[in-house]
């Protein structure tokens, strides 16, 4: 099938809409009024390239008012410094936003030409001295591939973006929320929380020490790669540290927010969703040996260890147990 040429509507060569057909690549083929495109058509035809829909515009204004108006596959230009320069063609392109690739067919050898039209926004220079009707097709083919898979990392690089914003702004919401959890117990009015806490320098002044702070700042990090994975004994370890030093659940769990706010914030453009999800677990982690520590602490208190008697002497003999702790009148008994 041969190719089609189509001219300009002021022109009377009747022709077919180059997207009647599915698969139809429309080219727009700017040039001089010397030469005019009838030959294209006829070395596409040559190689029975018969889907490709030519389009003339003669000097740069009219192919920016082509551009302007419909869309096309490619643009190909003819570059003759002084009657049609191609970088000029091709930076009037660019300029109106048009994405289009644009391949450029001159006389000068590439070595003259085509680092100039690749700077001012053109995708392939065929010399041609050197080039035929395939290899043009083929130039035109690599281009338009080439903007393709360029667009399309582009919307992604866009979507990815958009993503990790939203993972964030996500992140801070959720944040923001469990701060206010926190907060919200000062507003229960509850005295035996807040006469607790108002008689406990750490939860007064947050003068914590600031090892202990930084090892939960690595505990956390580690939990975030690993999981819960091997933390067992450091969790332990951790909840009777801080039920030595009397710290409150909602004090510890007011360090781990300001902790991984810290974290959250050092992210940057890296995704938020995996560290709030670790970070959740290793919360809940360390309320539950958080609260395990303060219970082994409770029944050492109201059940000490008994002594069992020596050989020869029965348990009658043995004074008996002290009466257990009376709990104040909130419920809880002194340590």
């Amino acid at each position: 099938m041969p190719a089609t040429l189509v001219t300009p509507p002021n022109e009377t060569t009747p022709v077919e809409a180059p997207a009647a057909r599915a698969g139809r690549l429309r080219v727009l083929f700017v040039t001089t009024p010397q030469r005019p495109g009838d030959w294209l058509a006829e070395a596409f035809a040559s190689e029975g390239a018969g889907n490709v829909g030519v389009e003339q515009a003669v000097g740069v204004t009219s192919a920016v008012g082509r551009l302007r108006d419909r869309p096309f596959d490619a643009v190909l230009a003819t570059h003759q410094p002084g009657e049609l320069d191609a970088s000029e063609l091709s930076r009037a392109i660019r300029a109106i936003g048009c994405l289009a690739p644009v391949v450029v067919l001159g006389d000068a050898s590439p070595a003259e030409a085509e680092a100039d039209l690749c700077a001012a926004g053109a995708d392939a220079y065929c010399w041609v001295a050197q080039t035929t009707p395939r290899t043009l097709l083929w130039a035109m083919s690599r281009a338009i591939e080439s903007r393709r898979l360029r667009r399309e990392n582009q919307q992604l690089r866009q979507a990815e973006r958009r993503r990790l914003a939203l993972e964030h702004s996500e992140a801070d919401r959720l944040l923001a929320e469990q701060r206010q959890l926190i907060d919200s117990l000062e507003m229960l009015g509850q005295p035996s929380v807040v006469e607790c806490e108002a008689n406990d320098p750490i939860a007064t002044n947050g003068d914590l020490d600031p090892r202990l702070v930084e090892r939960y700042r690595e505990l956390l990090r580690a939990y975030a790669i690993m999981g819960s994975s091997g933390m067992a004994d450091e969790m332990a370890d951790l909840a009777e540290r801080f039920a030595g030093l009397g710290l409150s659940p909602r004090r510890a769990v007011a360090l781990h927010l300001g902790v991984l706010e810290e974290m959250v914030a050092g992210l940057g453009s890296r995704s938020a969703r995996h560290v709030m999800g670790r970070a959740d677990l290793l919360a809940l982690d360390l309320t539950v040996h958080l609260a395990e520590a303060y219970r082994g602490r409770y029944l050492d208190r109201t059940h000490p260890p008994r002594q069992l008697p020596l050989p020869g002497f029965d348990a009658g003999d043995l004074p008996p147990d002290p009466p257990p702790t009376p709990a104040d009148a909130h419920g809880y008994a002194p340590l």
